[in-house]
């Protein structure tokens, strides 16, 4: 790309290459859209590692080594390791080596909590970019990378559960349930991101959260996604629910809680549980000292590899996003523009 061209990024949700061969590339499809990108980044939701069960999640597999190479062609150079299926000393190791031999930046995971916690970094054509990531969907036990254990950053969430004001009246009302992060973790969180700020253009939250299957935001989302801004994020992405979530701007800054899924080759849930759902690939535009956000999306072939359609294609998300965060997205051509507000950068 040419100096002047405006410096554009793109991020995705959820990657699961099971079942992919290695020797071709499956975000072929993509490949006239992600290659006018200066980089890309998601959530890598499957290791590169020898396909071994995970115990607590029965079905699901590591998705196998030898895909880096096909994501670095498909210009990502950042991604969110810290999802409820990275999991394993091993397997985060032998994933972790086949990222870092091709240059693609990783956060999220790692062999202790201290590496595990360290921002991913990428300079890409002048343009620094930082990401901090947590997930909030983790096992309880053996999952958490510690100081001398390998795993993922969490952020633990309290349920509870608050009586409907008119039970006593109405019998049987469903209870109003109310999420709420640990204060520590999110201490935690606000250092990380402040420490980076100063060291980067633009600055990423990413978080593995939400409730699967479910469009709508629940209470700890928002409370994680405020905080991150609050502590110098230009923008955060959630990735986990499988499904678009709404957009929100808080700040000038924008909100995508969910991005659902570019490619998933997992059969339960590309097959199964949500056959041919869409996603969303949210993309950043800085030209002139000004950022732009807008978002495109994408589907599944019968062969599971994604490709980029129009909003005739996708009418319950439009639907859906329409009614769900009317004064933040309108739709224009192939894409939806999010209104920030305030476009110019920190």
């Amino acid at each position: 790309m040419a100096s002047s061209d405006p410096f554009r990024m793109a991020a995705v949700g959820d990657i699961n290459l099971a079942g992919f061969a290695t020797d071709s590339n499956p975000f072929r499809h993509l490949m006239p859209y992600l290659d006018t990108l200066n980089l890309a980044v998601g959530t890598l939701e499957g290791l590169l590692a020898e396909p071994a069960e995970l115990f607590y999640k029965p079905g699901f597999k590591h998705v196998g080594e030898g895909h880096a190479p096909n994501l670095a062609e498909a210009r990502f150079r950042m991604l969110n390791l810290a999802s409820n299926v990275t999991f394993g000393a091993e397997p985060i190791g032998t994933t972790i080596k086949q990222l870092d031999a091709e240059g693609i930046a990783h956060t999220g995971a790692g062999s202790d909590r201290s590496s595990a916690r360290r921002a991913a970094r990428s300079t890409v054509d002048g343009k620094r970019i930082g990401m901090v990531s947590r997930t909030a969907v983790f096992w309880p036990h053996g999952h958490e990378a510690t100081e001398t254990q390998a795993g993922v950053v969490p952020v633990r969430v309290a349920t509870s559960y608050q009586p409907h004001p008119r039970l006593i009246e109405l019998p049987g009302l469903p209870a109003k349930i109310i999420t709420t992060p640990d204060a520590a973790d999110v201490d935690a969180l606000r250092a990380d991101l402040a420490a980076e700020r100063d060291n980067v253009d633009v600055l990423i939250a990413f978080f593995h959260f939400g409730v699967s299957s479910q469009r709508e935001v629940v209470d700890y989302q928002r409370t994680l996604a405020q905080a991150a801004i609050d502590a110098g994020a230009d923008v955060v992405f959630g990735s986990h629910a499988h499904v678009v979530q709404p957009i929100e701007v808080y700040r000038g800054k924008p909100i995508f809680y969910g991005l659902s899924q570019v490619i998933f080759g997992w059969d339960f849930v590309a097959r199964v549980k949500h056959p041919g759902q869409p996603g969303l690939i949210a993309e950043l535009e800085v030209a002139d000292g000004e950022f732009r956000w807008s978002a495109r999306f994408v589907k599944p072939q019968e062969n599971l590899e994604p490709r980029i359609v129009a909003l005739d294609e996708v009418p319950e998300e439009v639907e859906h996003l329409a009614a769900s965060c009317p004064e933040t997205v309108r739709f224009e051509g192939d894409r939806l523009i999010v209104n920030t507000g305030l476009d110019t950068t920190s």
